[in-house]
């Protein structure tokens, strides 16, 4: 809307000075209100950032509590390959002693079984036993 002055340079009154005035009246509503808007919208964005700082102090402490957990649990692996390790080491000198006891075993039988078959063979042979034998020597 054009003002149109008079003649002297002043602004008609009246008429003239009351849209000017609605005019201004109406820009400065509109300031108003786009202030409040951004106001508003300023609060908005300091809640967001507000919740997300928070969310993020929570991530960070869930993350610290996984990277424990992890650490533990790898410490637990190790203790337990440690274990399995030493396990199988002794299980390989049980399999070692169990086997050397079968050998004695299996020896100790067949030592009874040849001693079983001298003495059958000597009382044959020479009608006496070895115990009967050593008994006589040593009397």
């Amino acid at each position: 809307m054009a003002f149109h002055t008079t003649a002297s340079g002043e602004l008609p009154s009246g008429r003239v000075q009351s849209q000017w005035q609605g005019l201004w009246q109406k820009n400065t509503s509109t300031l108003l209100k786009e202030a409040v808007d951004l106001r508003h919208y300023q609060r908005e964005l300091e809640t967001r950032l507000h919740d997300e700082h928070a969310h993020l102090l929570q991530e960070q402490h869930h993350s610290c509590q996984l990277e424990q957990k992890l650490a533990d649990s790898q410490w637990a692996r190790e203790q337990v390959e440690s274990a399995l390790c030493r396990s199988t080491e002794e299980v390989a000198w049980l399999r070692q002693q169990l086997d050397g006891q079968k050998r004695t075993l299996d020896l100790d039988s067949r030592v009874e079984a040849l001693a079983s078959l001298n003495e059958a063979l000597l009382k044959t042979t020479f009608g006496t036993t070895t115990m009967e034998t050593t008994c006589q020597k040593l009397s």
